[in-house]
């Protein structure tokens, strides 16, 4: 687990916003042997499927996060994001 990381998503109607992508949050110094092929978004302590509605996750590279932005009151949720490189 790597150290948390934290966004602000400012309100605007019916909107939502880039929170960042895979490289935001890893480091691959081996893209050429190594390269990420997944991602997912978890739960906050990584052990199973995200329920939640306020984010969403790309299914191809480069598996950008999404958060809602139409939510005037605001929001906080902490998620895990998973990726793999298929070994």
């Amino acid at each position: 687990m790597g150290a948390p990381i934290s966004f602000t998503l400012f309100y605007q109607a019916a909107s939502t916003g880039p929170i960042g992508d895979w490289t935001t949050y890893f480091d691959n110094a081996d893209t050429t042997n190594c390269d990420v092929s997944s991602c997912v978004v978890k739960k906050d302590d990584c052990t199973g499927a995200y329920a939640g509605s306020h984010i969403t996750i790309a299914a191809s590279l480069p598996f950008t996060l999404t958060g809602d932005r139409s939510i005037q009151a605001g929001w906080t949720e902490t998620i895990c994001m998973e990726c793999t490189n298929g070994q």
